[in-house]
């Protein structure tokens, strides 16, 4: 039975995004930095990407590219990249930029720090490679916000705060501090730490499956984020 603390599943926000201008922008602040990174390393600068990555989501509105979104056809990133490039081919920046305002439809991208954000990004991935790479980071932290949300629904923060570096991995160093920071015995610890990973990996995974034409299709999206993480 899904967990009743899960709420809206992407693709229900997709398919909402066409009708409903909160679920669009709800939409965008999930997806606005890959596309951003993308157009990037295309060879624009970052005033011509914050325009273009606006005019391009200004496009899925204006052209209702949304709605022609089928689950059973593939994954959703794989659409957004392929718009993405459509969008890049066919429009150029003077026409973009003429575009822009008069009566246009415009999506609320706080684009604040994106260039800082694109310059620590390792050297040497391609467009595409970014792109994935990005898409799989906001899904995780999609997840871990959840999760956060979650502790703190329960007045549980604190712990939240401290358990989270240790997601990843145990660190000797670390783990020890964190015992102590919170005055748990080292057993209590691996059983609140076990609990948090259990619980992100059943987030991260209703996440996946809301985002994959089918469940057989899940496992292998998951091995997939995490490549695309390591890269």
């Amino acid at each position: 039975m899904p967990d009743p603390r899960f709420h809206t599943t992407q693709w229900t926000l997709i398919f909402s995004a066409t009708a409903d201008d909160a679920a669009l922008n709800a939409l965008c602040e999930k997806y606005w930095y890959p596309v951003y990174a993308f157009i990037r390393r295309q060879g624009h600068n970052p005033t011509e990407a914050e325009d273009l990555t606006q005019a391009f989501y200004t496009k899925l509105i204006e052209k209702e590219y949304l709605s022609q979104v089928d689950r059973n056809r593939g994954k959703f990133r794989t659409f957004l990249l392929a718009s993405v490039k459509h969008f890049l081919y066919n429009e150029r920046d003077r026409a973009m930029a003429q575009k822009r305002g008069g009566g246009a439809a415009h999506v609320a991208i706080d684009l604040t720090g994106a260039d800082e954000r694109y310059a620590s990004e390792q050297n040497g991935l391609t467009p595409e490679e970014i792109f994935e790479k990005r898409c799989a980071m906001s899904l995780l932290d999609t997840a871990l916000q959840q999760l956060r949300t979650e502790y703190a629904e329960r007045d549980d923060l604190r712990h939240f705060e401290a358990l989270a570096p240790l997601l990843p991995g145990d660190s000797p160093d670390l783990y020890e501090k964190v015992a102590n920071d919170l005055g748990m015995t080292r057993g209590a610890l691996r059983v609140a730490i076990h609990r948090m990973r259990a619980r992100f990996r059943m987030i991260l995974r209703e996440h996946v499956s809301s985002l994959v034409a089918a469940a057989d299709q899940v496992d292998d999206e998951i091995r997939h984020l995490m490549n695309a993480v390591t890269m």
